[in-house]
């Protein structure tokens, strides 16, 4: 979004006041692309995602990969059976993660905290 110019500086002044609605928001990201020439179809294929921001879901191809919760670990998953040569569709769905923290909440109850007991799930 700030590299897009859709949002301000959130480190400036108080810019990060007016932001809130992003972290509680769903997002998509999704892109087209090719394969490399390079890359030998025949060797194994990953795709390896470090820091995907908590809970999301990643479709390529139209065919579900998988569905994530940990922003803080890499992901690894094989792709070969999936791409194709031209024309590859890669989607990340991103949920809210205020909103996934708070149905976590509902479901097992608050945790002691000073405040916002939703950030721990």
């Amino acid at each position: 979004l700030l590299a897009a110019k859709l949002i301000p500086d959130p480190f400036y002044a108080d810019n990060e006041l007016h932001l809130s609605w992003i972290h509680q928001s769903d997002w998509l990201y999704e892109t087209y692309f090719n394969l490399p020439g390079e890359v030998d179809p025949a060797k194994p294929l990953f795709l390896v995602f470090d820091g995907l921001d908590t809970i999301a879901e990643i479709v390529l191809n139209e065919q579900p990969l998988a569905k994530t919760d940990n922003m803080f670990r890499q992901y690894r998953f094989s792709v070969s059976e999936a791409l194709k040569p031209e024309n590859n569709h890669l989607q990340i769905f991103f949920s809210s993660p205020t909103t996934a923290g708070q149905k976590q909440e509902q479901e097992h109850g608050k945790l002691p905290s000073a405040r916002h007991s939703e950030r721990a799930y």
